[in-house]
């Protein structure tokens, strides 16, 4: 004896096939023909920031790659909450990206609600580079190398005056870092982004700044910046200029630069992007360019890189708990 299903069940079944096919293929479709637009790069600092320059750099050599344009959108503001908040909101199709530094993984221990979790709201891409910052004071300040600065430091009457891109950048932290170490203290002054500090500390308004060589390397070749030291290890194209830690010991901040996307970006986008960028580091022109701002390329993986926020979280969480740096 045989048995007809009934005709509603029979219809469904066929509906359910034809649902999970028609996704499945729309995936494949959506992976092959991605990028088929132009895709937007945050930057969630200001346009001439230490970041900023970087990411305009890898931007050019990638969207080459992809054979599609990559905007570079600067979202600035919070320290950098405006713009990574922008990103984790994002439709997750990997058109909205973000290249970000240390302070993805710093502000969620500044701020009580930086409007993202890094954790729960992002995919690591790639990771482009590891950089520098540098310790720097006027042209013509009597201060000519690093031991006469921690001397001076040390015997002010007031605490040495210091410029960053913004409370709580990296910048600050490595500046509060660096105070600890050496038993000083110093006063913060806090300007809207890296520009404005350096032009700040150029014109005399401050005694010093710790500042990305990216957005520098012109002031400190015209001479109206003085480099005295490298928050880590020395760079080729500054190679008079030693490492703090060379005299302090335990002292290094060496920032790194990477892409996300927002949670639920389909992996097959993710690994497009994370070759595109790849592929334009091993550019020996774009490597050359980023060695003369204090940058070297990463060899390192997509999984290198995800497990590098693993550690990078809580590792910053206590730096900004022993700075006792504080935004909100």
């Amino acid at each position: 004896m045989t048995y007809a299903l009934p005709r509603h069940s029979l219809f469904g079944q066929v509906t359910a096939c034809l649902a999970i096919a028609a996704w499945a293929l729309a995936s494949v479709a959506h992976a092959q023909v991605f990028p088929s637009r132009p895709i937007t790069m945050v930057i969630p600092v200001a346009a001439g920031s230490g970041s900023d320059v970087i990411a305009r750099a890898v931007a050019n050599d990638a969207s080459a790659l992809l054979k599609q344009p990559i905007v570079i959108d600067n979202r600035p503001g919070a320290g950098g909450n405006i713009g990574t908040a922008l990103v984790a909101r994002a439709k997750p199709d990997g058109y909205t990206i973000v290249m970000n530094s240390l302070n993805h993984v710093i502000n969620p221990a500044l701020y009580s609600k930086p409007g993202y979790d890094v954790a729960s709201d992002f995919v690591p891409v790639v990771i482009l580079g590891t950089g520098n910052i540098v310790l720097a004071v006027r042209g013509d300040s009597p201060i000519k190398d690093l031991k006469s600065f921690l001397e001076a430091a040390r015997k002010a009457s007031a605490p040495l005056t210091y410029a960053t891109p913004g409370n709580g950048s990296v910048n600050h932290l490595a500046t509060a870092m660096l105070a600890q170490a050496a038993g000083v203290k110093f006063q913060h002054i806090p300007f809207g982004g890296a520009p404005a500090a350096s032009n700040a500390l150029a014109a005399g308004q401050v005694d010093f700044a710790i500042l990305a060589p990216a957005s520098t390397t012109g002031m400190f070749q015209s001479g109206r910046l003085r480099a005295l030291g490298m928050t880590g290890p020395r760079i080729a194209s500054m190679p008079g200029v030693p490492s703090i830690r060379e005299i302090l010991p335990d002292y290094e901040v060496a920032p790194w630069y990477g892409v996300f996307v927002p949670k639920g970006t389909p992996p097959d986008v993710v690994t497009k992007l994370h070759r595109a960028f790849k592929e334009a580091q091993s550019r020996p022109e774009l490597k050359n360019r980023m060695e003369q701002v204090g940058i070297v390329l990463s060899t390192q993986s997509q999984d290198d890189f995800a497990k590098l926020m693993t550690t990078e979280i809580p590792r910053w969480n206590e730096v900004v708990k022993r700075s006792g740096a504080t935004v909100d």
